[in-house]
């Protein structure tokens, strides 16, 4: 056998021993992954103009179709990702216009977190205030409704507890029910006898209901929703807002079941009756 034969069968084996060690590396490689699907399709559009905070129903939104620009974005929400009348009760963290194809974190729905912040109006507070069927107006009030808030308390008078004065405040006009109890809509609204009202105030009125609950107990009176209730709130704010025990009773009035002093003056004796009202 001559030299070049040799040559040429030491180069065949290299060949043959490289081309099975490439094929073992390529057998042990991973499999390319594929890329995710791109989700195509509908997608959920405003129908009319949602403010921001306020409640999505069912009728305020559709499926549609906005060209391949939106359809192929996935920060969108995409027709099949979730059932339509699940979308009735959420709440839009930020205005949308009539048209507007709604991207994922612009809406919220309940159970999600952030869900009661995306409710409030900005700059104000949410407060949970505890109530009974009386205090609560029978169940009666409903999230979106508008109540004013009234703390009765005692004034406790130096000396004899019987002189003690109730009295009743209207503390906080005019503000908005978020929620009754967990609940944040009542689209049939039914009457829920709720032992937790929570409204929306302002910062400053967080605090009024923080010492109210300490001081008694607070009420709620339900505004009405016609638009001449605001000049009679006037007309009672300026009156004072506030009501006392001897305004309800006139036994406890002048010249009623008020205090009474006994003066003796030798052998006689003169019982005396004064005004427990505080001026």
């Amino acid at each position: 056998m001559s030299g070049r034969t040799v040559i040429i069968l030491i180069l065949g084996i290299l060949v043959a021993f490289t081309a099975v060690v490439m094929k073992n590396r390529m057998a042990q490689a991973p499999a390319p992954v594929a890329a995710a699907p791109v989700a195509v399709g509908k997608v959920l559009v405003a129908k009319r103009d949602i403010l921001q905070g306020g409640f999505v129903q069912q009728a305020d939104v559709e499926w549609k179709d906005m060209g391949d620009a939106i359809s192929q974005n996935p920060t969108y929400i995409h027709e099949g990702a979730a059932p339509i009348e699940s979308y009735n009760g959420a709440v839009v963290r930020r205005t949308l216009r009539t048209g507007d194809p709604i991207p994922q974190n612009a809406i919220t729905r309940a159970g999600d977190g952030g869900f009661m912040s995306a409710v409030l109006e900005p700059g104000m507070r949410a407060v949970s205030i505890s109530v009974n069927p009386t205090s609560g107006n029978a169940g009666f009030i409903s999230p979106g409704d508008r109540v004013d808030l009234i703390v009765t308390h005692r004034i406790r008078a130096s000396g004899n507890e019987a002189n003690d004065t109730v009295v009743s405040e209207t503390f906080v006009n005019d503000c908005r029910v978020v929620a009754i109890d967990q609940m944040l809509d009542n689209p049939e609204n039914k009457a829920v006898l709720a032992k937790t009202v929570t409204v929306e105030v302002t910062p400053a009125q967080a605090a009024q209901v923080a010492v109210a609950a300490e001081m008694g107990k607070i009420s709620m009176a339900l505004r009405s929703l016609s638009a001449t209730d605001a000049k009679t709130e006037t007309k009672s704010a300026a009156e004072g807002g506030f009501m006392r025990d001897s305004d309800i009773s006139r036994m406890l009035d002048k010249g009623g079941a008020g205090m009474r002093v006994q003066v003796i003056r030798g052998d006689k004796t003169e019982n005396i009756d004064f005004d427990r009202r505080v001026e």
